[in-house]
Order: C-alpha cells, then structure tokens, then sequence
C-alpha cells in the first residue's frame, strides 16, 4: 500500500513538473525572437553583397537587431525589431576617407625655401595640435620668417616676414653664456643650447644632472639670467 502511495507521489510531481515546464515553454514562445540568423538575413537581403561588422541585440522595451554593414565606400545602419522581422531604421552614409600620411620633413622645407629662395631654416617642428602643421622660422639678410605649411595638403597657411633689428652692443658669446648656465647648476651637462636672436637677444639652454632637468635663459648682452626651471624627470 505504502509502495503505490509513492508510486503515485512521484508520478503527481513528475506531471506537476511538466505542466509547469509546458507553460514557461509557452511563454517562450509567446517572447521568442526572430533570432541573430534570421535578422542578420533580412539585413544582407537589403543590402546585396554588404559585410556586417558590427551586431548586436538591443533588448529595451522594443527589442532590436541593430547591425552596421559596410560595402565598396558606404557604410549602412539597420535595425531589425526581433520579434516581426521588420526593418525599423535604414541609414546610408558614405564612408569618409581621411589620409593620415603628411608630406614630411623634406618637403615641408622644401616647400619653405621656395616661398623664400636663399634663405636659411634656423627652426623647424611639426605641430600636431588640432591641424598638424610644420612650423619653420627662416633667416636671409636682415630679415626674419615664420612659415607654417599644412602636414597633409603642403598649403602655406601662415606667413610672416619681420626685419631683424640689430643691436650695436656685443653678445657675451656662447662659450661665456654656458659657463653662465654652468654655474648656476654645477655638474650638469648641457643637451640643448641656441641663440634666440629676437628683439632682445638670449641664449637658451637644456641641462641635465641626475633625474633632474633645468631650462635657463641668459640676456645675450649682459650675461644676466632671466628664466630658469626645475624639473624632475
């Protein structure tokens, strides 16, 4: 007797447990979406030939596909709803090719003495802010320059040209002007040194001892220090 009550315990959960499983599986049913095959079909079938890269399923209130296609030089956004299989948004754009290269040192120069036949480029740099430019400061005769030449185009974009006053007063010369620098920080070694020969003239150096890093400026005429940094590497 005991043995056909168990029996039938186990035969009631057996059935009370596919009953329930039947219901979720209705459920299921009832929610199931149209799944990433399906969806990623309906968008190759809008788009021949196109190569998705991007697919994902956005599963908010309205459940999408949302997938990006590229193909020759355009780029595609569509979204799928997951559970009829309609197209809800279609985007085309055309892909936007931006040329990292920049025409380079040599060309830039060359770009430069032509604007200035003759004359010698005593600084150059390349500028990577918003527009990369180089940026190039050329001497002939009396007069001063400053260029900038855009990095991809090779346009000059700015041009300056500024009559250089000369002072009848000697400069202290390099040699003194490093001494200078050399014993306001001793035991350094000096990495960078120049002549800024500007409205008022300075030598201007880098040195180093250690992890530290100094910049000094010294008046060219009078020997005086007129800026000097600290800096710890």
């Amino acid at each position: 007797m005991k043995l056909n009550k168990m029996v039938a315990v186990a035969l009631g959960v057996v059935l009370t447990s596919s009953t329930v499983l039947s219901q979720v599986e209705v459920a299921d049913a009832a929610s199931k979406h149209i799944g990433s095959t399906k969806a990623k079909e309906i968008m190759l079938k809008k788009v021949p030939g196109a190569k998705i890269v991007k697919f994902r399923l956005d599963n908010d209130k309205t459940p999408e596909y949302e997938g990006e296609l590229t193909k020759g030089s355009y780029k595609y956004e569509i979204d799928v709803n997951a559970n009829s299989g309609k197209i809800t948004d279609y985007e085309k754009e055309k892909i936007k090719k931006s040329s990292s290269k920049y025409i380079g040192e040599a060309k830039a120069k060359e770009i430069m003495l032509k604007k200035v036949p003759g004359a010698e480029i005593v600084k150059f740099k390349l500028d990577k802010d918003d527009t990369a430019e180089y940026e190039g400061e050329l001497r002939k005769g009396n007069y001063e320059y400053e260029i900038s030449v855009n990095a991809k185009s090779g346009k000059i974009t700015e041009f300056e040209k500024e009559k250089v006053i000369t002072s009848s007063k000697k400069l202290v010369g390099e040699t003194r002007a490093k001494e200078i620098m050399l014993k306001k920080v001793p035991g350094t070694k000096i990495v960078k040194f120049e002549l800024d020969n500007d409205k008022t003239p300075e030598y201007e150096g880098e040195l180093r001892k250690g992890n530290y890093e100094y910049e000094i400026t010294v008046n060219a005429m009078t020997g005086k220090i007129t800026e000097f940094e600290k800096d710890n590497d």
